[in-house]
C-alpha cells in the first residue's frame, strides 16, 4: 500500500469484526479503512469491473474470427477481423489499466478528502481562539472607555472585530461541514455521521534519485499515456495489412495520416505527463522549504506561550496577552497542518500523476 500517513494510537478502542473501532457512538477511521471504504461504494469502480468481464469475451469472440495472423497486405476480410481483434485486445487491456486508474483516483480524492477534514478542525479551533481573543479585546476596551482612558470610537472598532470573529467561525463550521459530507459520500456513509479520524500527516522529506528515471516510470505505467501509444500501434498495424480493395473506407494515403497523427497525439500526451511529474516534484520542494519557516515560526509561538504563561502566573501579564500568545500557537500549528496534508497529497500524486487533479 502506498502509505500516506501514520497511525496516531488512542487507547481504549474496541475493534469489531469488520475492522473498524468506534469510540463511543463514533466510527473511528483510519485512512486505509476510509480508502477501502470508498473503494467498496463506487459504484463507477464496479462498472469498470464489469467492463473488463465484457472486454474479454468481445476480445474472444473477436479472436475466433481470426482465421490467421496477416503480416502484409491482407484480403479485406483478413483485414477487417484481425483490425477487430486489435481493437478489442486494446479495448480489454484499456478496461483493466481504467480500472487500476479509477481505483487510483478514489484513492487520491478520500486522501484529499480526509486531509480536509483535519484542516477544516484546525481552522474551526483556530477561529475559536480568534473570537475568544476578539470577545477579551473588547472586554478590554469596554473597560478602558469606562475609567475614561479609551475612546467609544475604540469600543466600536473592537465589537465589529468581534463580529467578523464571530462570523468566520460560523464560515469555518460550515465549511468543516461540507467537508464532512463529501467525505462521507465518498464512503457511503449517512450524511450526519462524524467519523473521527484516527491519523494525523506525517511529514518526511521527500526526494528522488533521479527525476528523469521517475518520468519515465509515469510515462510507462500512465492509463492515457499506454492508450496513446496504442492507438500508434493500431493504426502502423492497420496500414500494415491495408487491402487496397474497392471496399476500403479510407485510401492508402489517408491511413498513412492517420500514423502521423496518432503519433503527435502519443508525443503529446507523453510531453504533458512528463510536464505534471517535474512540476509537482517542484511543488513538494517549495512546499518544503515553506515548511521550514513555518516549524520556526511554530517553535517561536510555543517558547512565546510558555514565557507569556509564567508572566501570567506571577502576575506580570494579563489574560488579553495569554490569549495572543495562546491564538498565535493555534495559528502556527494549522499553517503546518495546511502544509503537511498539502504536502503529502502531493506525494501521493507524485506516485500516480494520472489520478490528480490539482
Amino acid at each position: 500500500m502506498r502509505k500516506l500517513l501514520i497511525l496516531t494510537l488512542v487507547g481504549g478502542l474496541l475493534f469489531l469484526n469488520s475492522g473498524y473501532a468506534f469510540a463511543g457512538d463514533r466510527r473511528e477511521l483510519t485512512m486505509q479503512q476510509a480508502v477501502e471504504m470508498a473503494w467498496n461504494h463506487s459504484s463507477a469502480l464496479r462498472a469498470a469491473g464489469y467492463n473488463i468481464e465484457k472486454s474479454k469475451y468481445d476480445r474472444d469472440a473477436a479472436a475466433d474470427k481470426v482465421e490467421y495472423t496477416p503480416t502484409g497486405q491482407a484480403s479485406p476480410e483478413a483485414e477487417i477481423a484481425f483490425n477487430n481483434l486489435v481493437q478489442a485486445d486494446i479495448n480489454w487491456q484499456a478496461a483493466k489499466k481504467n480500472y487500476q486508474a479509477q481505483q487510483d483516483s478514489i484513492r487520491l480524492s478520500v486522501y484529499q478528502a480526509y486531509c480536509s477534514i483535519l484542516q477544516n478542525q484546525a481552522a474551526v479551533e483556530s477561529a475559536q481562539e480568534a473570537v475568544y481573543y476578539a470577545e477579551l479585546q473588547y472586554r478590554a476596551a469596554q473597560l478602558s472607555y469606562q475609567v475614561g482612558s479609551g475612546s467609544k470610537w475604540n469600543v466600536q472598532q473592537k465589537q465589529n472585530d468581534l463580529a467578523l470573529a464571530r462570523s468566520d467561525l460560523a464560515a469555518a463550521q460550515k465549511t468543516l461541514e461540507d467537508s464532512y459530507m463529501k467525505f462521507n459520500q465518498l464512503l457511503g456513509l449517512s450524511p450526519d455521521e462524524r467519523p473521527q479520524l484516527v491519523e494525523q500527516p506525517a511529514f518526511s522529506p521527500f526526494s528522488v534519485a533521479n527525476l528523469e528515471t521517475e518520468v519515465s516510470r509515469v510515462l510507462d505505467e500512465s492509463p492515457t499515456v499506454w492508450q496513446a501509444r496504442q492507438s500508434v500501434t493500431q493504426a502502423k498495424i492497420a496500414l500494415d495489412i491495408y487491402s487496397f480493395s474497392n471496399s476500403e473506407a479510407h485510401t492508402y494515403d489517408s491511413m498513412e495520416t492517420s500514423v502521423s497523427i496518432a503519433e503527435q497525439n502519443a508525443q503529446s500526451a507523453e510531453e504533458k505527463a512528463a510536464q505534471t511529474v517535474r512540476s509537482l516534484y517542484n511543488s513538494i520542494q517549495q512546499l518544503e522549504q515553506t515548511r521550514t519557516g513555518l516549524v520556526q515560526k511554530l517553535e517561536k509561538a510555543r517558547n512565546d506561550l510558555l514565557m507569556t504563561e509564567a508572566k501570567f502566573k506571577n502576575g506580570t501579564a494579563n489574560k488579553l496577552e495569554l490569549a495572543a500568545a495562546r491564538y498565535a500557537v493555534v495559528q502556527a500549528q494549522k499553517s503546518l497542518l495546511d502544509t503537511d496534508c498539502q504536502h503529502a497529497i502531493l506525494v501521493e500524486a507524485f506516485k500516480t500523476p494520472w489520478a490528480y487533479g490539482g
